[in-house]
């Protein structure tokens, strides 16, 4: 019998909107800060949750063509 060690295998992370928005040079990463910010705020206070691509689109620091173009790069869900 397979002796286990309680040791956990960590792989890559999967990379989420707001890094591949950063690597592609679509914003910064002052511009995901504040917009996480803007969004946790703004569950916090039980408004309408809005994704981090429309809270960028929104302030004018991605277009329509960029978020699709990240969207397009997120690893397929599982």
């Amino acid at each position: 019998m397979a002796e286990t060690t309680g040791e956990i295998k960590i792989g890559e992370p999967e990379k989420r909107f707001g890094l591949i928005a950063i690597e592609k040079g679509y914003i910064t990463p002052d511009d995901l800060i504040k917009a996480l910010k803007e969004q946790i705020g703004e569950d916090i206070q039980k408004r309408k949750h809005r994704l981090i691509g429309n809270i960028l689109q929104a302030k004018g620091k991605m277009t329509e063509e960029q978020i699709q173009d990240v969207l397009r790069a997120l690893p397929q869900q599982k």
